[in-house]
């Protein structure tokens, strides 16, 4: 591991086979954290949170809970920054891209249009528009870029369906329920939108956005043009499909 490792954590399912010593590695090194990743018991350095509807200030009220004082929590909600600072955390307030500016140059279809480069388009310090494309985890490798960290490993990045992460979390089952009643509603959306235009629904890891790029078809395109600033990208779990399908290779969280 060199110093200029990042890790960027998800809730997927291999986040439960972590060791201990892979827990006190991600806890002691840059680390980045979607929202729900402190309900599995893990600190990381940066804790994001850029969801509306009360999700934020859940987020922080864990954290308060855990007393996960050191970590930095990244939030675009107002109200979840507030929590953070009265009760002793150095929160830091950023801006993530409105969804037509994250769309510019990279909204293309499976195939049909290439994208005209995706790293142009990130912010170089936090003062800029964090980019965000259909996930936080774009926003956090965007932290990674700003943090100039040349070695990305993804942790709990599983992608093994459709759904979010959060139901492989223990204590979070309300959240996989209401999520659910969510996405089947986006996904019966999409898929009447896709048969009205005549596309095919061809997006096996991440298809309830119908014919939009997927978060896979994002990661390989980073994974090339990160390579050639010399920056590599790679994902933690075997289990994971960004693994099976060749898009990202494999390191594991304590391999140097």
């Amino acid at each position: 591991m060199s110093e200029n490792t990042c890790y960027i954590l998800e809730p997927g399912a291999s986040i439960n086979n972590l060791t201990p010593d892979e827990r006190t590695r991600i806890t002691n090194s840059c680390s980045i954290a979607k929202s729900y990743i402190p309900f599995a018991g893990i600190q990381t350095r940066y804790n994001i949170t850029f969801e509306a509807g009360g999700d934020a200030i859940i987020l922080v009220n864990e954290m308060i809970r855990r007393k996960y004082f050191d970590s930095i929590i990244m939030t675009d909600q107002r109200d979840a920054y507030d929590l953070a600072t009265s009760n002793g955390f150095k929160p830091m307030f950023v801006n993530t891209m409105r969804p037509s500016m994250a769309f510019d140059g990279v909204h293309w279809l499976h195939g049909q249009r290439k994208p005209d480069g995706i790293i142009k388009h990130f912010a170089t310090s936090f003062d800029g528009f964090l980019w965000r494309y259909r996930s936080q985890i774009t926003s956090a490798l965007n932290i990674a870029y700003i943090l100039k960290s040349t070695d990305i490993r993804l942790v709990g990045v599983d992608l093994t369906s459709q759904h979010h992460f959060y139901d492989y979390i223990p204590g979070l089952e309300w959240l996989k329920e209401r999520n659910d009643k969510i996405i089947n509603e986006k996904a019966k959306y999409y898929i009447d939108w896709d048969r009205e235009k005549n596309h095919s629904i061809d997006c096996p890891l991440y298809n309830i956005h119908g014919n939009l790029a997927t978060i896979s078809e994002i990661l390989k395109e980073l994974r090339k043009e990160f390579k050639h600033e010399g920056i590599n990208l790679r994902v933690c779990s075997k289990e994971s499909k960004l693994y099976a399908t060749g898009i990202l290779d494999y390191i594991g969280v304590l391999d140097e």
